[in-house]
C-alpha cells in the first residue's frame, strides 16, 4: 500500500515538475518575444530628421535638404541624414556606396573624400559563389553535417553577449529602428566595406549609421534572418544575412550580408560588411 502511494506520489511530482519546466520555457520564450518587440518611439525616431546623441558616443545627425535635382527622386522630402551621396559615377572622386546592390533605394555612390582607403589588417570577408548567377549559401563543414552545425551553433551561443547582438541587428532591420543597429557601433571604430567579398573602403561608423538610416526611410523590409553565425578567431564571429525588402515602389529584392562583429570591451561591434546580390547578371 504504501509503494503505491509512493509510487503515486513520485508520479504526481514528476507531472508537477514536467508542468512547471513547461510554464517556466514558455514564460521564458514570452519575455524574450516581449523582449524583441516593436518600440514604435524608436521607429519614429528612425523615420523622423532629427538628431540624438546615444550613450555609447554614436550621434545620429539632423537631416540636412537635399537640393541636386537628380538625387531628390530618392528623397521624396528632401531631406537625407547622410550628407555625402554623389548623383554619378563621371567623377574620379566618388565610391559605391555600402548601399549600392539596393537598387532604387539610394543613390549608388557616395564622396570618396569622406571615406578612408585603409584595408583592415585581418579581414573576415569571403568572396561570395554563385551558380547560375544565383547565390549559394555556404556550407561551411568539413565533417559530418549535423555535428559541425551542433558544435558551430553551441560555440557562438556561449558567448555572452553574442545572442543579443545578432537579435538586435535583426530586429533594427525587421523594424526599422536604427537605434538597435547603433548598439553595436563603435565611434572610435571605422566599418570596412566589401562589395560581393572585395574591400571597398573604411567608413566612420556614424557615417555607416546615418546611411542605413536613410536606407530604412526608403524601404519596407520583409525578411530578415541571420541564418548562419561563424567563429572566425577568439573574439570575431561572421553573421551571415538575407535581406528581403520592398523599394518605394513597391517592388521585392533580396540581398545577403555578412557582418564580422568583433568583441570591444563589452560590446559586439560591427567592424566588416559585405553586400551581395541574389542574382549576378553574369
Amino acid at each position: 500500500m504504501n509503494l503505491k502511494i509512493n509510487q503515486r506520489t513520485l508520479i504526481g511530482a514528476f507531472a508537477c515538475g514536467v508542468a512547471l519546466l513547461a510554464t517556466t520555457s514558455q514564460g521564458f520564450a514570452q519575455r524574450q518575444k516581449e523582449d524583441r518587440r516593436r518600440d514604435d518611439s524608436r521607429v519614429k525616431f528612425t523615420r523622423s530628421h532629427e538628431d540624438k546623441r546615444f550613450d555609447n558616443g554614436i550621434t545620429l545627425r539632423h537631416s540636412a535638404p537635399v537640393t541636386d535635382r537628380e538625387l531628390t527622386r530618392f528623397f521624396p522630402q528632401h531631406q537625407a541624414s547622410y550628407n555625402h551621396y554623389a548623383a554619378k559615377r563621371d567623377r574620379v572622386d566618388v565610391v559605391i556606396s555600402p548601399f549600392s546592390f539596393h537598387i532604387g533605394i539610394l543613390p549608388r555612390y557616395i564622396e570618396r573624400r569622406h571615406v578612408e582607403m585603409l584595408r583592415p589588417p585581418s579581414i573576415y570577408i569571403e568572396a561570395p559563389i554563385y551558380t547560375n548567377n544565383h547565390y549559394v549559401v555556404r556550407d561551411y563543414s568539413h565533417d559530418d553535417y549535423y555535428l559541425s552545425r551542433h558544435r558551430e551553433e553551441s560555440r557562438w551561443r556561449s558567448e555572452r553577449g553574442l545572442g543579443r547582438a545578432t537579435e538586435d541587428i535583426e530586429d533594427a532591420f525587421r523594424y526599422n529602428d536604427i537605434s538597435m543597429l547603433v548598439r553595436h557601433a563603435d565611434p572610435e571604430t571605422k566599418i570596412a566595406i566589401f562589395s560581393k567579398g572585395d574591400y571597398q573602403y573604411s567608413i566612420q561608423s556614424e557615417e555607416y549609421m546615418n546611411l542605413t538610416r536613410d536606407f530604412m526611410r526608403n524601404a519596407e523590409t520583409t525578411f530578415f534572418n541571420i541564418y548562419r553565425v561563424r567563429y572566425r578567431q577568439n573574439g570575431v564571429f561572421n553573421a551571415y544575412a538575407k535581406h528581403s525588402f520592398r523599394d518605394q515602389d513597391g517592388r521585392t529584392q533580396t540581398i545577403y550580408l555578412s557582418i564580422v562583429l568583433e568583441r570591444i570591451g563589452d560590446n559586439w561591434v560591427i567592424t566588416q560588411i559585405d553586400t551581395a546580390p541574389q542574382k549576378t547578371s553574369g
